[in-house]
């Protein structure tokens, strides 16, 4: 009897180690390659691309045995994809470049001649992933409110723009600059995917060394992918845009209009002001045009969502214009142009969604000739004739600062 329970045990253990060992095992790698915003070549440098385009190069075979088993690649093919800022359009044909460009990779370094490709356009369901989880999204739960209207079989241009704007004047758009800086950029990528099936080898029942001594069970350790947008920036959005006012000539009725264009962190602003007041009869004259054309050097961080025109700024100006003022009984005409150099240094700060606060002060040297004169019955009384030599503020800004564009 108890060589017969033996017996049994034997038989039960052999069984399930056979049952265990002979069931058909897969594995299933997966990897992205992500891209810069806006663009499809392939950058090994970026997010850790490297290690994973050399491991699809060296590292991916057809087949592979691995102990008892024998691997074959079944299926295979990559995803492209963008994240949802931008024109809809654009993305959709952003992301096919995108999964044109690895599927031209596979193809000249790998056996994968053949690779099946697709693009999806904007990636919300992925957006949807990253929102759930992570807890420092802000008001996580009025975003994942909004991404739940997300379309389940097909997006369109509609309703990507109107899901867009909805998430951009969420609160402000507190949870949106959040989106853009740390999950916009894992979402700009293209998905390869790989599935393989296993069969018993049918050689010597021992251990056998693997074909490929490379491939592994274990997914390779990539480095976690550094988001790198936020101080590229200036490089990828090199070109603002805006049009600004200054308050201060504003209080003095002095209509004026400034533009400004930035080029990576710098950027050339002019501007331009005219006026020409009279009282009757003539004890209040007031006419004066001129302008400035200022560069300028901008030190400030760049915003995570990308607003130009923000931060600290200094520069060098040059200015001139001509004037004619009467007060009470005293006339000053400036009939020839006047000039001005100087250096400027300001602040400029965000009040709205398009609209910046820009505070600067401007010191240096003016220099022109004018005539003071006395006006009596309609006529100009000359009394003498200056130089004018000034050292000190030249230019004074509250201004207004309306920005144009994306960003």
């Amino acid at each position: 009897m108890r060589t017969i329970r033996i017996v049994m045990a034997l038989i039960i253990t052999a069984f399930a180690y056979i049952c265990a060992n002979a069931q058909p095992r897969t594995y299933n790698p997966e990897y992205e390659i992500y891209f810069k915003v806006g663009k499809y070549n392939l950058n090994p440098n970026y997010m850790g691309n490297a290690q994973i385009l050399s491991f699809l190069k060296d590292s991916l075979p057809t087949t592979f045995t691995k102990g008892y088993y024998q691997y074959t690649l079944k299926e295979y093919g990559i995803v492209g994809s963008a994240s949802p800022e931008g024109k809809y359009s654009f993305n959709v044909t952003l992301s096919r470049k995108r999964a044109e460009s690895v599927a031209s990779y596979l193809k000249k370094h790998t056996n994968l001649q053949n690779t099946q490709y697709q693009w999806r356009g904007n990636n919300w369901a992925g957006l949807y992933l990253y929102v759930s989880e992570d807890s420092a999204v802000p008001y996580q739960q009025e975003v994942l409110d909004i991404l739940n209207d997300i379309p389940l079989e097909e997006d369109s241009a509609e309703i990507s723009a109107k899901l867009l704007k909805r998430l951009q004047q969420l609160r402000g758009g507190e949870p949106y600059r959040y989106l853009l800086k740390n999950i916009f950029p894992r979402l700009r990528y293209t998905h390869f995917y790989a599935y393989y099936n296993s069969q018993p080898r049918h050689e010597s029942v021992l251990p056998v060394k693997p074909m490929i001594k490379a491939w592994s069970f274990e997914k390779p350790i990539i480095p976690q992918p550094k988001i790198e947008e936020t101080s590229k920036t200036l490089e990828e959005r090199k070109y603002r845009w805006a049009i600004k006012t200054n308050a201060l000539y504003d209080i003095l009725i002095t209509p004026n209009i400034g533009v400004e264009f930035g080029y990576k962190k710098y950027s050339l602003a002019a501007n331009w002001m005219y006026a020409w007041w009279k009282s009757d009869p003539d004890r209040w004259y007031h006419r004066t045009y001129g302008g400035d054309i200022a560069l300028r050097r901008w030190f400030g961080k760049e915003r995570t969502d990308n607003r130009p025109f923000t931060g600290f700024h200094a520069g060098i100006y040059a200015q001139m214009l001509t004037y004619d003022f009467i007060y009470g009984d005293r006339g000053y005409l400036g009939d020839k142009w006047s000039y001005g150099l100087g250096v400027e240094g300001g602040w400029s700060k965000a009040l709205g969604e398009r609209l910046n606060l820009d505070l600067n002060l401007g010191v240096g040297y003016l220099w022109g000739e004018y005539m003071e004169y006395i006006p009596v019955d309609g006529c100009y009384v000359w009394q003498a004739t200056n130089n004018r030599r000034w050292i000190g503020p030249t230019k004074a800004e509250v201004s207004l600062v309306w920005l144009l564009g994306k960003w």
